[in-house]
């Protein structure tokens, strides 16, 4: 019995099972990235295990898919790009303007009117203090 070579053939099923795991966990990866690029999560994880790295670098290089019923036009850059997406796809600019939060708005002026007014009867209660000591009431 030669135990090297059993040691070798042990070590490279190993290896084997690793780059098998490697390239399961690459191709799901690939498949994780398609659907954030609003494309098919399953056909890019088959691609990937059946391709490997070509499925990798052309899933890279065709970027978002963008249907016609969702196409916008960016009115910073020009280029096509998804209304559902916050950026644009080319310039990374904001596509909707940001609305005014009116509730926020009105805590944030509520909380200042509280804050003032209870400064002011701080204020007043330390003048109106000062006073009477000076007079001598109680």
């Amino acid at each position: 019995m030669d135990i090297g070579n059993a040691l070798q053939q042990a070590m490279l099923d190993r290896a084997g099972a690793y780059l098998g795991l490697l390239w399961l966990f690459l191709a799901i990866c690939a498949g994780l990235y398609a659907s954030e690029c609003k494309r098919r999560f399953w056909t890019w994880v088959i691609l990937s295990l059946i391709g490997g790295p070509i499925a990798w670098v052309r899933l890279y290089r065709i970027g978002y898919a963008i249907p016609t019923d969702v196409a916008v036009e960016c009115r910073h850059c020009g280029k096509r790009t998804r209304n559902d997406m916050k950026r644009c796809l080319s310039c990374k600019r904001m596509l909707a303007v940001d609305k005014k939060d009116v509730a926020g708005d009105l805590g944030r002026t509520a909380a200042t009117w509280l804050f003032t007014a209870k400064v002011m009867a701080s204020k007043a209660g330390k003048a109106a203090a000062s006073a009477r000591a000076k007079t001598g009431e109680r």
